[in-house]
Order: C-alpha cells, then structure tokens, then sequence
C-alpha cells in the first residue's frame, strides 16, 4: 500500500534538510541500508568545499558515503581523474587526509562508475560499463545494511545485524588500533608517497609470528621477523605457535602509549614498543619504502609521523635502502663495487655489474667482500656446503649474481639479486659477487 501523500512530503524535505546537513564534513551518517543503493560517482565531484587526501588524491561531501567520528567512507578522486573507494580520516581544515582502507588501488575507476549490493549479496563497485572492480564476494545471507563504525573498520550486514563482511579482514596497508591481524592476512604497501597501487613490500602474520617480506621479481624474501616464541627465523614464523595468535595495535591503558602486540588466548607477547601517545588516535602503517611507520593525531587535528621501526640507524636492515648495489653501514651508504670489482664510494649512479652469468662459466670470477651479508640471511637457514662447493653452484647457475658464505658454520646463501648488502664486525661472513 502507498504512503500517504503528506508522508512523502514530509520524507522528501527530511532528505533535503540531511542532504543540505551532509554538504558539511561535520555530517554523521553511519549506516546505509540496501534500498539507498546503488551510489554513482558524480561527474561533477568538485562543486562542494572538499578535503585533500594523500596519494595525491581529493574527496567531497557529495563523494561521502558515510561518516563518523575520525573515519568516512568515500569516493576519492586522484589527480588522474579517477577514483578508488577509500576509508580516510576526517582530518582538520587544511590538513591531509589519511587513507587507511582502499577498496581498489590497483584499479580505480572513472566517473558514474557505481557501487551497490549484487544478486549474492556482496557489495560490488562496478565502472561506468558495467565492468567488475571490486567485490565483498558472495555473502551468506541477505545483505541489509553498509555501516562505518567508530573504529574504522566498514561492515555488512544481515538483517539480524551479524557481520557478513568487514574491512578489517582484508586490509590494505595500514592497521588501526583493535585491528587484529590473524594467520594468513597481510599488508600491502603501496608503490610510491603519490601512486597508491601495490608496492614491493608485505608485513605477514603467518602461522607463528609476523614477517616482513620484499617482493622483488616474484622473489619474496624476509628482511625483519618476529616470532611468537622470540625467535627470529623464518622456520619459527611458519611453525603454528598457537591456535589462537594474533597480532593488533593496541594502547596501554596505564600510560597512554601504543603497543604492538601477540595475543594468544589471554597471554600477550609484546612485539614493538611503539613510544608515541596514543590518546587521540593511532594507526600503523607498511610505507613504500618497506618500514613500518607509527601515526598519531595531534591536538591541532593533524596526522603525523610519529616513530618507524627502522630508525635511522637500523635503516641498513631495508632492502632499498642503498639500492640498487651499495655497502650499508650505522644507517648510512658507504661503498658500492665498480664495474671493475673495486670497491668505491656510494652514489646514487651506483648499480650492479652487468656481466653474461649464461655464458662460459670458466671466464667469470667472483670478487670477495669480507664482513658483508644479505639484509635476509640473518633469518634463513642456509644450506651446509662446504666453499668449492657452494662456489660451484653459484658459478653453474646462469640467475645467481652472488654467493654469501659463513666460514665458521660452513652456510651457503645464493642470491639472484643483491639490492643493499650490510656491512657487519664479522669477517667470517663473506660476499662473493660474480
């Protein structure tokens, strides 16, 4: 039976006051129910007062979805003209707007582009021909309502208001406090401080313990670990610790500050003390460059960088941070090999010898660089052979650019890609680069 006309009067001027409410970032609109799908991206998305966003991006009220308290949910249109659906931060007049969700970095959409619930209950956003970008996937059940809640995380839900789907479970770069990260979940980084689609670097959570992996050429290998039992090899990592591990940023109720945290059951283990408050707000994040970085939202509103896992001094243990061939040291580049083999000092011309590893491997010779190592064998096991022979198996395969040998445990690592070698006190530990 159909409203009385008065009633669809009166509904009509309540959405045009909400509407006129919500042209104002201060609009508080949590929850939005099925029948309010699907949402269009405006070709027009500038005509409203508007906050710029990082990654070179800007949002609006009229690409709001929902907001609350320090998150909205919206549409946020990139330099390039086009779009991801993105949770930010509802951050100060002035100030950049922090991504901390994003739907579809790797591949945004142009205007009247939609988003809506699908005939299997996902939520999907679609381009403007219809295409498939991003989905939930099917749900189990009939999708009713899209709600933001306070701590960032963006939910579906049923009709009886379970959770069919959430943010929190498929996260992107970034992780807000009471965000856990159970076994098999991941971060992402992004590519660069201004193009947002998937980096070279992922933080894990495996069966065990956390590990930081570089991903260059398909080739995913550790550059920082922390197992639940304190051990700090990737064997540990993967060995299932606990049923019930988990990983979440946290705050100690006591003083204020963040940590980093296992949770298995009712015992905690910290991870990293991160020696920032976190009174306001907090999150961590995977940065392009491969560290983990702490924000914290200041009194004026402001998102900033508040501490890194790497320090300055620590920064030798990051894959790039000498890249593409040079020596680290005490946190700076220091040397890097000429193409003759001599070791010379660093600059940013510095790159790795380019020599035909495929041809006759009786003319090639490896120069030996004492004190160096890899940035991922202090976490990897190396194989137990003795020098001739490791130097052998390097020699005989055509990818491998070096090999590393431990002399007092007789270890042998071979690499396809050196990227940044870190120079340390043992001698013992030599690189031979082919």
């Amino acid at each position: 039976m159909a409203d009385p006309a008065p009633q669809r009067g009166t509904c009509s001027l309540a959405a045009i006051f909400l509407a006129i409410l919500c042209t104002r970032a201060s609009c508080q609109q949590q929850v939005l129910e099925q029948k309010q799908f699907p949402r269009v991206i405006p070709g027009d998305p500038r005509g409203l007062e508007g906050q710029a966003v990082e990654f070179d991006g800007y949002t609006a009220p009229n690409l709001s979805l929902l907001n609350v308290a320090q998150y909205s949910l919206a549409f946020v249109n990139h330099s390039s003209g086009l779009f991801t659906l993105a949770i930010v931060t509802n951050s100060s007049a002035g100030s950049l707007a922090r991504i901390i969700w994003e739907a579809n970095q790797d591949d945004p959409v142009s205007a009247n582009a939609t988003l809506g619930f699908e005939g299997d209950g996902g939520l999907a956003l679609r381009d403007s021909g219809g295409r498939l970008v991003w989905t939930t996937g099917p749900l189990n059940g009939f999708s009713t309502t899209l709600e933001l809640q306070e701590t960032g995380n963006l939910t579906v839900r049923n009709i009886d208001n379970e959770v069919l789907w959430q943010s929190f479970g498929s996260p992107t770069d970034t992780l807000v406090l009471q965000q856990p990260l159970s076994p098999g979940m991941r971060l992402e980084s992004r590519r660069s401080s201004t193009n947002s689609s998937s980096g070279t670097y992922s933080l894990v959570m495996e069966a065990g313990g956390l590990v930081l992996y570089s991903n260059f050429s398909g080739l995913q290998e550790p550059y920082w670990i922390r197992g639940y039992d304190g051990l700090e090899t990737l064997a540990a990592a993967t060995t299932n610790a606990c049923e019930s591990l988990t990983a979440a940023l946290a705050r100690n109720e006591s003083s204020s500050a963040l940590t980093f945290t296992f949770r298995c059951g009712s015992n905690e283990t910290l991870i990293i003390p991160l020696q920032v408050a976190g009174e306001n707000g907090s999150f961590i994040r995977l940065e392009a460059d491969g560290n983990l970085q702490a924000y914290t939202l200041g009194s004026s509103g402001n998102w900033t960088e508040s501490q890194k896992l790497f320090d300055q001094a620590g920064s030798c243990g990051l894959p790039e941070r000498c890249q593409p061939f040079g020596i680290c040291s005490n946190g700076s580049c220091v040397e890097c090999l000429s193409a003759t083999g001599t070791r010379v000092p660093w600059s940013n011309s510095c790159s790795a010898p380019v020599i035909d590893s495929c041809g006759n491997s009786s003319s090639l010779d490896f120069v030996s660089l004492p004190g160096i190592e890899h940035f991922s064998h202090r976490y990897l096991n190396g194989s137990s052979l003795s020098f001739q022979l490791c130097r052998s198996q390097c020699l005989q395969n055509c990818s491998c650019s070096a090999f590393f040998f431990w002399e007092e445990s007789s270890s042998c690592f071979l690499m396809d890609s050196l990227r940044t070698l870190q120079a340390v006190p043992n001698h013992r530990h030599v690189a031979y680069v082919k």
